[in-house]
């Protein structure tokens, strides 16, 4: 079946029905099934694995539920720095997870593989400059298992999905913004990025998994997100469970979790591609007072504290507190009130290293130094690659 033939109205029907509640099932002694219960969690994920069962068979996707060993050796890495990553979002498409293994691979820990050399594309049309990334969880072998590309996007110009806006300015303002994009493009020396992050008009950051091969981005899924945008992010359909948690909008920068439903195309009502694993998305705020509420143990009832304690709503932190990450998830908060600081006095440098610092965090990703390494792009500059 063609993607446009399918009724998206109805799966979106069927997620906002999905019951806010738990099921018990009393053993049962002629199969040995012991006594269990499942958690809202557990019913909104189960309807999510099931909807994949179901619409594998009639719309264009891939679904993964397991890592795939992929050989990298420095020839790979290599060329993937001198390759470019031309597009405003990688996911063009519906590729999925399992709910299980969007969990495995964001909780397990990566390290950076490109030494801190980053892939650089200048896209002069569209006023945008992106730096590209590779981390991983590498075995003793050199195979690479859960590959993962982070991209930190520079728009100086209104998106070509319309999810970022430019400012409007008279055309002499715009003349020398024109200027400063081109200096920022041209930028070489470390602190370029951070330079560029000062003077940009808006910026995210996307961290995906390439669950087939590093070389081949075409299969590449978001894991989770961040966006310093001038525009309101609307949350698709989601599971009646998900509102006690992600609003209906957000207007402050914010983050996006890719997990289960929220990885699925066309769950709002703009059709256009960036759609694809656009996730549900939660302001600096409201992912600061999730979290101190999830480490206090401060419910104002049980129903709450049970909420919060059997429920992880699409995101890795109750399973890093279950782990006994509390004290990361105090560093967490820590680094969110920052971000909630330096967005306030309009210091984007700083709101760009915090932000980096929570998406490697959320995703158990080595943290590395944003300074700018460079290699050789579509700016042909030199590739300092090749005295290593």
């Amino acid at each position: 079946m063609d993607e446009k033939e399918f009724d998206y109205g109805h799966l979106k029907d069927t997620i906002a029905q999905i019951p806010e509640q738990r099921i018990k099932y009393d053993a049962d002694p002629d199969t040995n099934t012991p006594a269990k219960v499942l958690s809202m969690q557990d019913v909104v994920d189960m309807s999510y694995d099931a909807t994949l069962q179901n619409i594998i068979f009639e719309i264009p996707c891939s679904v993964y539920e397991k890592a795939y060993e992929q050989y990298v050796d420095r020839n790979i890495i290599m060329d993937f720095l001198h390759k470019t990553t031309d597009t405003d979002k990688l996911q063009e498409r519906n590729v999925l997870l399992t709910s299980s293994f969007w969990k495995d691979i964001v909780l397990e820990p990566k390290r950076n593989i490109t030494s801190g050399y980053r892939q650089r594309n200048v896209d002069t049309t569209n006023k945008r400059i992106n730096y590209s990334e590779l981390s991983a969880c590498v075995t003793s072998n050199s195979s690479v298992i859960t590959p993962v590309l982070t991209t930190i996007q520079f728009d100086f110009e209104d998106s070509v999905d319309k999810t970022i806006s430019g400012i409007k300015i008279t055309q002499d303002e715009k003349n020398l913004w024109d200027n400063l994009f081109s200096k920022c493009a041209k930028a070489t020396d470390v602190c370029a990025i951070t330079e560029t992050a000062k003077n940009t008009i808006d910026f995210s950051i996307h961290k995906y998994y390439l669950p087939d091969t590093i070389e081949n981005t075409d299969e590449a899924t978001l894991l989770v997100r961040f966006d310093h945008c001038s525009l309101k992010h609307k949350n698709g359909t989601m599971p009646k469970l998900y509102r006690h948690v992600y609003p209906q909008s957000v207007s402050e920068p914010h983050f996006h979790f890719n997990s289960g439903f929220g990885g699925l195309y066309k769950l709002n009502s703009d059709a256009e591609t960036y759609n694809y694993g656009v996730g549900y998305a939660i302001g600096v705020t409201g992912l600061k007072d999730y979290l101190e509420k999830l480490i206090s143990g401060d419910f104002k009832d049980k129903a709450e504290e049970r909420l919060y304690t059997e429920n992880d709503f699409g995101m890795p932190f109750l399973h890093l507190l279950n782990a006994g990450g509390a004290e990361k998830i105090g560093d967490m908060i820590d680094k969110l009130t920052a971000l909630q600081l330096a967005n306030e006095v309009g210091a984007q440098a700083a709101e760009l290293e915090i932000a980096m610092d929570l998406i490697n965090d959320f995703t158990n990703t080595e943290e590395i130094s944003l300074e700018y390494k460079g290699v050789n792009q579509s700016t042909n500059e030199s590739d300092e690659m090749g005295g290593r």
